[in-house]
């Protein structure tokens, strides 16, 4: 994951009016990009077995599918951490229902203590242009890792400022940008990420 946390820093950001109107793009119909959309692939809770089996119930209570990312290939947007504090696991996932998705954070690991993270957004507002004429859903979650967070903390806070003393959730639009959530003080804290 540090990895993936670490190539997430490197995003340019997309002009406002490409992620308002993707179908503007010169290679691509509105209908094209519509059919883009209902065709992005999404994956039941049980498709990962290392969620807890409470927090898998309650999404599929919910009717949540978890939207997949072109990247990485394996199953992704399910991802856990010390988003909390550094003794909590917690659980965070992308939760897809009716085309609209927001991230869930399963607090302690437990269906019992549910937080929403950023915004409910639509999935075809993560779609983009890839390889070819393929359109693809970009939107990938993943664990900021401590010693990330602090190796930048001198661009993210003021480098005086507090160490980062457990993990925040990265929510990326691949090669486009990232905000890291920090959560701190009975709240989440918006950090961008490197453009």
């Amino acid at each position: 994951m540090k990895a993936i946390f670490t190539s997430l820093l490197a995003f340019l950001v997309v002009p406002l009016s490409v992620i308002a109107e993707p179908w503007k793009m010169d290679f691509v119909t509105k209908d094209e990009w519509e059919a883009a959309s209902t065709s992005v692939s999404r994956l039941s809770p049980d498709a990962f077995p290392a969620l807890p089996p409470a927090v898998a119930e309650d999404l599929n209570r919910r009717g949540c599918t978890i939207p997949q990312s072109v990247y990485p290939a394996e199953p992704n947007n399910v991802i856990s951490g010390h988003f909390q504090d550094p003794t909590s696991t917690d659980w965070a996932v992308l939760c897809s229902r009716n085309w609209n998705s927001t991230i869930l954070v399963y607090w302690g690991g437990s269906a019992d203590n549910v937080g929403e993270l950023g915004c409910l957004s639509a999935d075809r507002s993560w779609l983009q242009g890839g390889s070819g004429d393929s359109i693809e859903f970009s939107r990938l979650i993943a664990t900021a890792e401590i010693e990330t967070l602090n190796h930048y903390r001198g661009e993210l806070l003021n480098p005086g400022g507090p160490k980062f003393e457990h993990e925040g959730v990265v929510e990326a639009f691949l090669d486009k940008f990232s905000t890291i959530y920090y959560w701190h003080d009975g709240e989440w804290h918006e950090i961008d990420g490197a453009d």
